[in-house]
């Protein structure tokens, strides 16, 4: 009869650990999904940054190119007024 308590008593301590590890094992492996949910969280940060800065150079240049179109405008504007002069210049001399 001791024996066979004792038995029990190994076996529930056997169920008992097997639990337990089974319980550990179970935290590893959401701490290791947690971790990777992490990385990829970071990794996705770091992609929508660069895709930012790529968004913002652009603005960047078309600024540029709006600047540059703006000044062309300007000049072609200032040589279609001196050829106005010189067609009237033309027209009084004719």
């Amino acid at each position: 009869m001791a024996t066979e308590e004792g038995t029990k008593t190994v076996d529930q301590g056997v169920q008992t650990a097997n639990r337990t590890v089974q319980s550990f094992v179970g935290v590893r492996d959401a701490i290791n999904t947690a971790s990777e949910s992490t990385q990829q969280i970071s990794l996705n940060a770091k992609q929508q940054s660069l895709a930012i800065n790529e968004v913002l150079r652009a603005m960047s240049d078309l600024s540029g190119d709006s600047k540059t179109t703006a000044a062309s405008l300007s000049l072609g504007r200032t040589r279609a007024a001196a050829l106005q002069e010189a067609a009237s210049v033309l027209r009084a001399i004719i």
